[in-house]
């Protein structure tokens, strides 16, 4: 933080104090602890009601929750979100039994948290894991309950958003608070910080810190106004505006074909311009009925809008309703129109297309308005950088931002903003002006020009939308009928819903199958509420099964009824009961803690995508003789796929790709399936100790193999197929252990019952609580305990580094047992697997495998190549996890140490030396030393490879990263060397 900054942010502190003393303060402060009362009086009350009454539901929805003074309210806070809930979420269309579902939901985990609140992780993901009833329920509805239930946990509403995220941007932390509620305690560590570095005693009182973040947001911001952009709400990324070099951009932009350029014109008979839906939308002419729902689409909607439009795709017909002399309802303008009611006179009402025409206005005329899920008004922009250089659909041709720029800054980004289309000619005049100071090609530059005003004049007065007119003949009713019809109030269609209404035409009643297989199958009900996709899940079984290509990409499902049914036999009906069976199924042996693949529960399922292959596969492995060797190949993929991430990308092409080299594979044992071969090749670079986040596939795997291994509680024995209850925690206790970094680590986790986890913290530190175990559980028998922790992958040494409070020395020795189980499941047997081939097909994976294998060293790397150049550094410089690594040494022949290499070297070093890494470069100068080493390696305190060089590995030569257990003696040969920047006059006398 500059000091600049610094005086800034004390100003805002002094300013701050003294509004503290005020009388407006301390009475925001008194009304603060009468709602801590309040909500901690209405707790109590519906811990005695009946939880199924409309009375409990009421108090929850218009109580419990956070109300503004509105006639719904049966409590005002001073928190405010809502004015009336159901209102709010209408759209959802709950029934009463789902609102009484909701208000237990929010009771409950108030009402854990009240009882544990150490635990509000776990009460948090399996609140969430309910995605249809928790939509729009975010941190600015629930954190207002919990800091009155419990005050040491901060509030979290946009006021306290808003305010982190300005002094984010002051103390230079590239981070933001979310709205999210999985995303809670992230913010409430972020609290923390925050209130660390402002340095003011009185903040950790978090009441104080609310009206810090409320005098903040609503006072000093609006008396102190910035020119600065402002911050955008929740989940923006961090927009980095890239200016283009106009010299080097006139010099490589690539007309030889302006062909490619030219926009495609949409045919319809029945069409109109956008200048005139602006026209038509800003005179009042075109209006909206007024029982039609807000525009609600966010930046994201109307960015992707304006891509379709820029890109000439067809974005749907807009339905209207002709007008006589007097409309027969009332209507209002388009959201943004600034005209008088009075003066609407209407040609047309719009019946479907509120979104669509806003947004285009919104873009066009950008009225101060901000749009849902944005704080303040954002505009829009076409990148003609992105336009020019890539032609393949880019996703950055349509920018946001939170200002306007001004024309000199839009010219050097070639930014063009929607808000000058309409007079498009000023803004390229000005741009042609601007190149050609630059530029001596004048002839280039008018090609540039033109391509410009050709697609911005294309955009306004040449893309056509098309239409259809209802008479004004038609009366209301029947309007009103078709309305409902077409309008989705704003829930987007899945491909589930388009097939209920596609398959209908063939006399299937695709939702009441889903809803029989529900019945029928208690494991599809239940992974539905937190995986919607379970019915396309079926579907997709069913391609991978029955489509000549196996195909089950989203036009594969939409088109199943004409590529699988159509062409064959096949029973719809028939077929869809026998793939839910078989999905159940496959959730089953998912869910298997015995000799399936250790699941739990759904919240730690890795991919859920991976649940319609699974059905396909056993389906296939049950027509076949050889099911044994099949299930122990279903086994080995799973982990596979589990261990290299293979489900985090491409799925729909991964669940084809995959299901046809299995069904190979079974059939022939030679035919070893890619996510197989890779997994067991990239698994040398398999790095646990950063493995930290829950929802990260290989934390869920390592949980899976923890259950099949039995997890016996400390407390009880008890497997964990025997106590589903228990739930994964720290074995070095986080509250103790905060400071170290990997405290969060996966290898730092087991599965635990509530009873061992309040011990465990009980004791703080596993020395103690080791010791409390053995002694009260297990009757001074330290080899039963012993027995007991080998279930949770902790062998004598990690049990040693326990009994000491070791932490790296535990999680180090237990990588070990969890890598050699890993190694295992996925099929790999000696040290052959143990190796990266580099090859010429795969460049940038050839580097994955480098960084890897360098992000995987633990305490130091000592890097020997007698020909190490630039390109190591460079590695180095990628992939050094200067958290893990503290010191670094490398060992080069003379041949590579001249001055240029020397002066590289030292700004590296220096470079290092600044994040608290000590790196020296030492150079061999004995001829027989140098001749008596042929191989490269890297070694670690964990880990040793025998390494191609770097030089190889970027030009993709065969060649080799392999682990090895065999360690040069780098020691004596370091001894035996001089250091690059010390001792090089040495060095240089050496070569005569």
């Amino acid at each position: 933080m500059t000091e600049f900054a610094r005086d800034d942010v004390q100003k805002i502190i002094d300013a701050f104090r003294e509004w503290l003393k005020s009388e407006a303060a301390q009475k925001h402060l008194r009304t603060i602890e009468k709602e801590k009362q309040e909500v901690k009086d209405l707790m109590k009350k519906l811990d005695s009601m009946d939880k199924t009454s409309i009375e409990f539901t009421d108090w929850v929805l218009y109580g419990l929750l956070p109300y503004s003074k509105t006639k719904y309210a049966k409590r005002f806070s001073t928190f405010p979100v809502f004015m009336n809930i159901k209102l709010f979420l209408k759209n959802y269309n709950y029934s009463d039994a789902e609102w009484n579902q909701i208000a237990n939901m929010i009771y409950g985990l108030s009402k854990k948290f009240q009882q544990n609140p150490e635990k509000m992780d776990k009460w948090i993901e399996e609140f969430v894991s309910d995605k249809v009833h928790t939509r729009m329920i975010q941190c600015g509805s629930i954190t207002p309950i919990i800091f009155c239930i419990n005050d040491s946990f901060p509030l979290i509403n946009n006021r306290v958003i808003h305010t982190y995220n300005e002094f984010s941007t002051i103390f230079g932390w590239n981070d933001t608070m979310s709205q999210k509620l999985e995303h809670y305690l992230d913010n409430v560590e972020k609290v923390k910080k925050f209130i660390t570095a402002l340095e003011v005693p009185e903040l950790n009182d978090l009441a104080v810190f609310d009206v810090f973040c409320y005098w903040y947001d609503y006072f000093y911001k609006a008396s102190n106004p910035s020119d600065d952009e402002e911050a955008e709400s929740e989940d923006e990324e961090r927009i980095r505006v890239t200016e283009i070099d106009p010299r080097t951009f006139i010099e490589n932009v690539p007309l030889e074909n302006l062909a490619k350029f030219e926009p495609h014109s949409l045919r319809n008979p029945e069409r109109i311009k956008i200048n005139q839906i602006i026209s038509n939308s800003s005179k009042g002419k075109w209006v909206l009925p007024n029982f039609q729902r807000y525009f609600d689409w966010n930046k994201n909607d109307v960015k992707e809008f304006l891509k379709s439009i820029f890109n000439d795709y067809y974005i749907g017909a807009l339905l209207l309703w002709d007008v006589g002399k007097e409309p027969e309802l009332d209507t209002v303008a388009i959201k943004g129109v600034d005209i008088k009611k009075e003066e609407i006179r209407p040609d047309s009402i719009i019946l479907d297309g509120q979104q669509r025409i806003t947004s285009l206005y919104y873009a066009l005329r950008a009225p101060n308005f901000a749009l849902r899920g944005s704080s303040a008004p954002v505009y829009f922009y076409i990148n003609f950088s992105e336009f020019f250089n890539n032609q393949n659909e880019s996703s950055g041709i349509i920018e946001v931002l939170p200002r306007k720029l001004g024309r000199e800054e839009s010219f050097k980004n070639m930014w063009f903003p929607f808000y000058e289309l309409e007079k498009y000619s000023e803004w390229v005049d000005g741009y042609e002006d601007f190149l050609l100071k630059s530029s001596s090609d004048p002839d280039k530059i008018r090609s540039i020009r033109r391509i410009m005003d050709k697609k911005l004049r294309h955009i306004i007065d040449g893309f056509e939308i098309p239409y259809i007119s209802l008479p004004d003949t038609m009366e209301l009713p029947q309007v009103t009928d078709i309305f409902e019809k077409i309008n989705t109030m704003g829930k987007v269609l899945s491909v589930f819903d388009l097939l209920i209404a596609r398959l209908s035409k063939y006399q299937i009643e695709l939702k009441k199958l889903w809803e029989e297989s529900v019945k029928r199958h208690p494991k599809l009900p239940e992974y539905y509420k937190s995986i919607d996709k379970m019915p396309i899940y079926i579907l997709q079984a069913i391609s991978l099964c029955y489509n000549r290509t196996s195909s089950c990409k989203r036009e594969d499902i939409l088109n199943i009824h004409q590529n699988v049914f159509e062409p064959t036999d096949l029973s719809f009906e028939e077929t869809w009961h026998e793939m839910a069976e078989y999905t159940n199924k496959a959730i089953l042996k998912i869910e298997n803690l015995r000799d399936g693949f250790g699941v739990k529960d759904k919240s730690v399922l890795p991919f859920a995508p991976m649940v319609p292959i699974l059905a396909a596969l056993i389906k296939d492995v049950d027509s076949r003789d050889n099911k044994v060797d099949c299930y122990k190949k279903l086994a080995m993929w799973y982990w596979s796929s589990v261990f290299s991430n293979a489900y985090s990308g491409a799925v729909d092409a991964q669940l084809t790709a995959d299901f046809k080299e299995m069904k190979d594979w079974f059939s022939d044992d030679a035919k070893i399936p890619k996510t197989i071969d890779r997994a067991r090749r990239e698994f040398i670079a398999l790095n646990l100790l950063d493995v930290r986040s829950k929802s990260n596939a290989m934390y869920r795997g390592v949980l899976s193999l923890l259950a099949l291994e039995g997890s016996n509680d400390f407390n009880t024995n008890q497997t964990l197929e025997n106590a589903r209850n228990n739930d994964r925690d720290h074995l070095f206790p986080k509250a103790e252990f905060h400071s170290m970094r990997n405290v969060n680590s996966i290898l730092n986790m087991s599965w635990m019952s509530d009873e061992t986890n309040r011990k465990i913290k009980r004791y703080k530190k596993p020395s103690a609580y080791v010791k409390e175990f053995i002694k009260e559980k297990y009757g001074g028998n330290e080899k039963e305990f012993l027995k007991v922790l080998e279930s949770h992958f902790i062998n004598k040494n990690a049990y040693d580094s326990m009994t000491h409070d070791d932490f790296q020395g535990f999680i180090s020795e237990r990588e070990k047992i969890i890598l050699d189980k890993i190694k295992n499941a996925m099929g790999i047997v000696g040290p052959t697997h143990d190796h990266t081939l580099i090859t010429p097909e795969q460049p940038f994976s050839n580097r994955v495998a480098f960084w890897n294998a360098i992000k995987s060293c633990d305490g130091y790397i000592y890097w020997i190549d007698k020909y190490f150049s630039k390109e190591g550094l460079e590695l180095l410089s990628q992939s050094l996890d200067t958290n893990r690594t503290k010191t670094v040494k490398i060992l080069i022949s003379i041949e590579k140490a001249d001055e240029k290499f020397r002066s590289v070297f030292k700004d590296f070093r220096d470079e290092l030396k600044n994040k608290n890494v000590i790196c020296e470069l030492r150079v061999i100068t004995d001829s027989k030393l140098k001749s008596s080493i042929h191989d490269r390696w890297i070694l670690s305190k964990n880990n040793c490879y025998n390494i191609p060089s770097a030089d190889t590995v970027a030009r993709g030569q065969y060649s080799e990263i392999k682990a090895t257990e065999n360690k040069p003696p780098f020691e004596d040969w370091w001894t035996k060397s001089l250091d690059i920047i010390n001792d090089w006059n040495e060095i240089q006398k050496s070569r005569k």
